[in-house]
């Protein structure tokens, strides 16, 4: 929690008006418990899930122009 803190006022913002800006979105985010749980940790999630995929797809058209690209990255 002393993450979000440090980087709100990098920004020059209260942690409290960060959380109530997300709170006007999202109606069930009332605290910095909720805004982790329901915006921070899900946007995570979806940002990990499009690195890998986009990561995956990317490794096979390598792959497909330079064929030993692929046997960096298989298990020996």
């Amino acid at each position: 929690m002393y993450y979000f803190a440090t980087i709100c006022q990098s920004y020059g913002n209260a942690l409290d008006s960060v959380v109530q800006m997300v709170g006007s979105v999202n109606p069930s985010i009332k605290d910095l418990t909720s805004f982790i749980a329901l915006a921070t940790i899900p946007f995570n999630l979806i940002k990990i899930s499009a690195n890998y995929i986009i990561g995956y797809f990317l490794r096979e058209r390598l792959a497909a122009i330079r064929p030993s690209f692929k046997l960096i990255y298989e298990a020996k």
